[in-house]
């Protein structure tokens, strides 16, 4: 699984060559103590030896579960660092107190061991780098809440009240840990969020697993109705694996397995309640990350010509 995890970061051009420094891969894992829930807290081997650490993360909505503190320094200090050992443990608390467990053990992990400061990135709806902001080790709890809040302010969405057929032509861990990211969709495992501003969605088709995502198909639970070239291409070794230490096991059900993309358009469609085929609220996506050019059906043309965040090609 080390190796696995250098293959990953090496697919994003993160080398030992490119970056002219080791790159130590372990899986193994000591615990550093515990939280005051009283979870052994778990860290990375090689990260407990060295003399600082420093987090460079994203900070972002997380795509299970809401709070103060959702993706950011302190998910990757508690999760992140703690390898599958870790990860493991503090899923098993359970997705809906992560908001209080995370920050928790996070604390176990800054009053243990040396975090001068963290790197936070924060992007914007097109995933580009909206801001870098350093934060430093103690204001970690009481920074991050205003950097989340302004991660969520540039969030992308589609922008519909309801879409009965979404069509997803790939998913995958590259794209969000989710494979297709529930803040956009509203799907996530512990169910709609009521924190979720986006449209009610149906149906969900998705026809791909993206080359990055290295067959693991987490997430794909989240469809309604897959392409027997997407199952087909779907490692459950890897699926599985991810989903249960996750305790996401909604995530790693198969959906239904249709042979073609058409016959996967045409079952969604039809187990659409009370919908015309001809009027058919349908929307196609490349990914979540990507919603900047999309495609939808005739009948959402009129709704989309009368909004101003749309700009109709036909």
């Amino acid at each position: 699984m080390a190796e696995e995890q250098r293959k990953i970061i090496e697919g994003y051009g993160v080398t030992e060559e490119a970056m002219g420094v080791p790159i130590r891969s372990n899986m193994e894992t000591v615990v550093i103590g515990v939280s005051g829930e009283g979870i052994p807290v778990h860290m990375d081997y090689e990260a407990s030896q060295a003399d600082y650490i420093v987090p460079i993360v994203r900070i972002k909505a997380h795509t299970d579960f809401d709070g103060p503190i959702e993706s950011g320094y302190c998910k990757m200090l508690a999760i992140g660092l703690g390898k599958h050992n870790g990860c493991a443990r503090v899923h098993r608390e359970g997705l809906g107190n992560f908001a209080t467990v995370i920050p928790s053990v996070a604390s176990t992990v800054l009053e243990r061991r040396r975090v001068p400061f963290g790197v936070g990135i924060i992007e914007n709806a097109h995933e580009h780098v909206y801001a870098v902001h350093v934060t430093p080790g103690e204001r970690f709890l009481d920074q991050e809440p205003e950097l989340l809040a302004l991660s969520k302010r540039l969030m992308p969405r589609l922008c519909f009240p309801h879409i009965d057929v979404l069509v997803v032509e790939r998913i995958g861990k590259d794209i969000t840990g989710a494979g297709m990211d529930p803040n956009i969709t509203g799907r996530s495992a512990l169910g709609v969020s009521s924190c979720f501003s986006g449209p009610a969605i149906t149906n969900i088709v998705a026809l791909s697993l993206t080359e990055g995502t290295h067959h693991n198909a987490s997430g794909v639970g989240s469809a309604d109705f897959i392409t027997r070239a997407l199952f087909d291409d779907i490692d459950l070794t890897a699926t599985y694996t991810n989903c249960i230490a996750a305790g996401a096991l909604r995530f790693c059900k198969i959906p239904a397995v249709l042979e073609s993309e058409e016959e996967a358009l045409r079952a969604a469609i039809h187990t659409c309640p009370r919908v015309d085929p001809d009027q058919v609220k349908m929307v196609r996506i490349q990914d979540t990350l990507h919603l900047v050019d999309i495609q939808v059906s005739e009948s959402l043309v009129p709704y989309c010509e009368k909004e101003a965040c749309f700009t109709v090609h036909r």
